[in-house]
């Protein structure tokens, strides 16, 4: 019986149409997700090697250690830092910052609501007036306490916006909690606003100067929301931030014109801290 054999020209004709097709694929431009990418040199904070929030307020940047004596770092423009301690307040665990409106004034609320071991019974929430320029400490602090409606929560992330003060947990998901309106020496109760669809534990939060967005991180990753679409449980834009060189993403807060500024706590034990400034073309 006569065999048919296939032609030998078959497999070669098929290598060469998957290679044109890869190389055609390869060929596309590829489509980028949202970018932050650096904007100069990030700046070495020695005296910050725990620094684990930022906040933009007086012409100035702020941040702090997470522990240690109760004391904020103001960075000029000119990227001089320097020391103002905070009257009247204790440092247990604070890991943000940020910037709002008291009485018509401009203040700083420091977030001392870190808790790694679950143990704490309250959170502490401090309100400072905004320290003139060459401030070595601050008026008198006010703090204002709660506790959890459930158990206690770590957190890192602290949220004043114009319609309410959020404290966000390291939760996976994380957790979002509305602050409740108490006096000073107080103690209230935390009331849950909602539970994030994410997967990242979250270091920080800042909303936007014109209060447009709110911007959340984890140690690798940006999420940006528009305040509407946060405060409706709505989907963030998502940012890598793997490859902006920090140690370890702590806190972030919105600058000009698009710009972000992060700061990281130092690479080992009492290295120094850092700030970046990142551009992000998606907030112009």
């Amino acid at each position: 019986m006569k065999r048919h054999h296939r032609p030998h020209f078959l497999p070669s004709t098929f290598y060469f149409l998957l290679s044109t097709f890869h190389f055609l694929l390869a060929a596309q431009p590829q489509r980028l997700g949202p970018v932050c990418v650096p904007v100069g040199q990030p700046l070495l904070l020695p005296a910050v090697p725990e620094a684990s929030g930022v906040a933009q307020a007086a012409a100035a940047l702020w941040t702090h250690n997470d522990s240690g004596a109760p004391v904020l770092f103001r960075i000029d423009p000119d990227r001089r830092v320097t020391p103002v301690a905070v009257t009247g307040a204790a440092a247990v665990d604070w890991e943000d910052i940020a910037a709002g409106s008291c009485s018509g004034a401009e203040c700083l609320y420091i977030a001392d609501i870190g808790d790694n071991r679950l143990l704490r019974p309250r959170i502490t929430i401090y309100q400072v007036a905004m320290p003139p320029p060459g401030s070595t400490s601050t008026a008198a602090a006010r703090a204002f306490h709660a506790t959890y409606p459930d158990t206690p929560h770590d957190a890192e992330a602290l949220l004043v916006t114009r319609e309410a003060t959020f404290i966000i947990t390291k939760d996976v998901p994380p957790r979002v909690y509305r602050f409740p309106p108490v006096q000073p020496g107080d103690t209230g109760k935390l009331s849950l606003f909602g539970v994030l669809k994410e997967t990242v534990r979250i270091t920080a939060a800042a909303a936007s100067p014109d209060g447009r967005r709110i911007a959340l991180r984890s140690n690798r990753t940006l999420l940006v929301y528009t305040t509407d679409g946060f405060l409706k449980h709505g989907n963030p834009i998502r940012v890598d931030l793997s490859s902006i060189n920090e140690p370890q993403g702590e806190g972030l807060t919105f600058g000009p014109a698009g710009d972000l500024y992060l700061v990281s706590e130092g690479r080992g034990k009492g290295a120094a801290g850092m700030l970046t400034r990142v551009h992000c073309a998606f907030l112009e």
